[in-house]
């Protein structure tokens, strides 16, 4: 049984153990998700500077929503200067 259980730790019987619990049902990731989007869209609607526009839609260029705030806003700042 020793030898057994010693191999069994060898061929990675307790892998992601120490993961357990670590699990987030989907509903509880949309969650996470809006929550993340509405703060992102709230920073978006504040900023000022094209600089700041330009690296919020570099980090975030896998999400169409904030992609497209970053535009509007990039719209209302340079209206705001002309």
């Amino acid at each position: 049984k020793n030898a057994a259980q010693s191999l069994g730790k060898a061929f990675g019987r307790d892998l992601n153990r120490a993961n357990e619990g670590s699990y987030v049902s989907l509903d509880d990731q949309i969650e996470i998700q809006e929550v993340s989007n509405k703060k992102l869209l709230d920073r978006v609607s504040k900023m000022t500077t094209k600089r700041e526009l330009a690296q919020v839609y570099t980090d975030n260029s896998d999400n169409p929503l904030i992609m497209s705030a970053v535009v509007d806003r990039r719209k209302q700042l340079k209206a705001i200067e002309s």
